[in-house]
């Protein structure tokens, strides 16, 4: 058994994801017979990609599983879930965007408010906490000007 992931990476583009890129690669391989996902909404977030997975699976003969037992491509069931496919990756897409817009605002309000958000810039320090928390110049900062 193979294990690939992508830690610390987004699902948005496939691209930056060289774990996703090696298993698309592997599932032509004749000693590949399934390819076992933890959830469809964490494989991508993109419709065209889960499609493009699940339909280069079928392509070979490959078993396409997700773990918390929704699809599975070995049973009549999983085959016409996976034939469907684009439904349940468009809820997983929902989310992201979701996800996105909710980032989106929080930083719009954070910028609004005044409020410095995210990690701290070298060359300044945290000072306050919560909402009142701003960067200020630190030890480093003459070496930022120069």
């Amino acid at each position: 058994m193979e294990w690939y992931e992508d830690v610390d990476k987004s699902g948005r583009r496939e691209d930056h994801r060289p774990g996703w890129l090696a298993l698309k690669q592997r599932i032509g391989d004749p000693d590949v017979a399934a390819v076992i996902v933890y959830r469809l909404d964490r494989v991508a977030r993109s419709v065209r990609d889960v499609a493009s997975l699940v339909e280069l699976c079928q392509k070979h003969g490959v078993a396409f599983i997700t773990a918390d037992g929704v699809i599975d491509t070995t049973h009549g069931v999983g085959a016409l879930l996976a034939a469907n496919i684009s439904i349940f990756a468009v809820f997983a897409q929902f989310e992201s965007d979701i996800a996105r817009e909710r980032m989106r605002e929080y930083c719009a309000n954070k910028n609004r408010a005044g409020v410095r958000h995210g990690r701290v810039p070298f060359g300044t320090k945290r000072e306050g906490s919560g909402y009142d928390a701003r960067f200020v110049p630190n030890d480093d900062a003459p070496a930022v000007v120069r």
